[in-house]
């Protein structure tokens, strides 16, 4: 069992292309108070890396992150995940969500 928990939040699962899309990871210690930790996002396809948010970027942050993503006409007509893999307390979970970008 992991000495944290770890969510991810996003309002959708159909991003639209070029438009911003709010992000929430949040992370706790087991009694729910904010602790330390890093972030870093993969977009994967069937499984395999086909993408980093922000370059590989690893953010460091303390019970909540947001971000804004805006997805390129290329992620278009994939079932795409985003994978957001967090550290803390010496461990690492790696969240998933399934993302299917759509053309307005």
């Amino acid at each position: 069992m992991l000495p944290f928990k770890a969510t991810f939040f996003a309002p959708t699962h159909h991003p639209v292309v070029k438009k911003n899309w709010p992000i929430t990871v949040t992370v706790t210690n087991l009694s729910g108070k904010s602790i330390a930790a890093t972030l870093r996002m993969n977009v994967l396809l069937g499984g395999a890396r086909v993408g980093r948010i922000d370059n590989g970027k690893i953010y460091h942050f303390v019970g909540r992150y947001h971000e804004i993503i805006t997805w390129p006409q290329k992620s278009v007509g994939y079932p795409l995940t985003l994978q957001a893999v967090v550290k803390a307390k010496g461990k690492t979970n790696k969240l998933l969500w399934a993302v299917s970008v759509m053309n307005k």
